[in-house]
């Protein structure tokens, strides 16, 4: 019966009741005609939606639909047409010549998200060094974009180039926060640099930086303890200390 009123939303006039209706049958392994059927709605919240149903359920027959929604004019739809391409092709040499081509897109999501995907099948690919550039001298949204992107796919100079978009007083507060969250992924290394950033004054950074603490773990506890001592970090310390499970216990 659920099957079957999900089924019927993704045919309702209202795009809302139909992307709410795609998110349903996602979940449900005999929906792959459906939402194969939902890749070519009018409405793109509808379509994304059944690309991440479509990359749930490992439907790997859907693959040549999938990879028609590359050429979209949808920048949103495109993005993740190349993470559900990502999801699910078994074989990444021939994804990999599909993603080269994506790296020219005009959209910097878009060319982000190919460049973390063929950092999945090769990581010493060349695009490693153009998300470093675009994390350095793109705008902000790219520098944001790229920084996730590093986080997400490991780099070497993680740390380094990490805590010097964050020390970047100049730099916009957007990037100095994607900066503080992904020196989360660099994990102990980063500690200092994420405690030192507890005294400052823009109230997103700090959060941003306690958040990152948090995602550490534990280990973090003594230098956030330590922090609650200088008057400037306090507020900050506090704020990890609640993302701590061993301070909560």
């Amino acid at each position: 019966a659920a099957i079957h009123a999900a089924l019927e939303g993704m045919k309702h006039p209202d795009p809302i009741v139909r992307r709410v209706s795609t998110e349903i049958i996602g979940s449900y392994s005999t929906a792959t005609d459906a939402l194969v059927h939902a890749l070519f709605d009018e409405d793109t919240g509808v379509r994304i939606s059944a690309l991440k149903g479509l990359s749930r359920l490992q439907a790997s027959s859907a693959l040549l639909d999938i990879a028609s929604l590359l050429s979209a004019p949808q920048p949103d739809l495109r993005a993740q047409a190349v993470d559900s391409l990502r999801a699910l092709t078994p074989y990444p040499r021939g994804l990999s010549a599909l993603l080269t081509k994506m790296l020219d897109d005009e959209d910097a999501r878009v060319r982000a998200r190919a460049m973390v995907a063929l950092l999945s099948i090769d990581p010493t690919h060349p695009s490693r060094s153009q998300l470093r550039q675009m994390s350095m001298i793109g705008d902000v949204d790219e520098c944001v974009l790229a920084l996730n992107a590093l986080a997400e796919v490991g780099d070497p100079n993680a740390l380094i180039l990490f805590s010097t978009e964050l020390n970047d007083e100049h730099a916009p507060i957007a990037v100095r926060c994607a900066a503080a969250s992904a020196l989360a992924t660099c994990g102990n290394q980063a500690i200092p640099e994420l405690t030192k950033t507890l005294a400052t004054e823009h109230s997103s950074l700090k959060l941003n930086a306690a958040c990152a603490l948090g995602k550490i773990g534990d280990t973090s506890l003594p230098a956030v303890l330590g922090s609650l001592t200088e008057p400037d970090s306090e507020e900050g310390a506090l704020l990890a200390l609640g993302q701590l499970s061993a301070w909560k216990e």
